[in-house]
This record gives C-alpha cells, structure tokens and sequence, in this order.
C-alpha cells in the first residue's frame, strides 16, 4: 500500500477548501474534529463545517450540528 501523509493530505484539501469545495471543507471538519494527523481541534472543525454550510453543503452543516449536540456549544 501507500504510506499515509497526512501533511499532504491537509494541504492538498486546504488548496481546495480555499477554492470553496464543500467536499475539502467538509474533510477539513472531520480531520480537525477527529484528531487525524493534527491536535484535535473543535473549534476549527466547527469553522470548516460552517464555511461548508454556507455553500448549501448538507453534509457540513449535518456534522457541525452534530459536533454541537455532541460537545456542546462552544
């Protein structure tokens, strides 16, 4: 298989989440709330579900909910 890098990987979805792709927003969230290859960071797991929520992107706004009901507010 091939290695994980995560670095790359992040960087590669920050490019298109600059761009406004939900999908990078939205995997952004998730590795932020997640801990995946980073400090696990609600608050900007919130702020890219968010910005995914403003371009009518079900899925980030269904996960900040989530992340609200799940951690409280914040």
């Amino acid at each position: 298989g091939v290695p994980q890098d995560f670095d790359e990987g992040r960087r590669l979805l920050e490019l298109a989440a600059a761009q406004g792709n939900g999908n990078a927003l939205l995997a952004l969230g998730a590795i932020y709330e997640n801990g995946m290859g980073v400090e696990k960071n609600l608050a900007l797991a919130k702020q890219y579900y968010r910005h995914g929520g403003k371009g009518d992107f079900n899925f980030s706004t269904n996960n900040w909910s989530n992340l609200i009901r799940n951690c409280g507010r914040f």
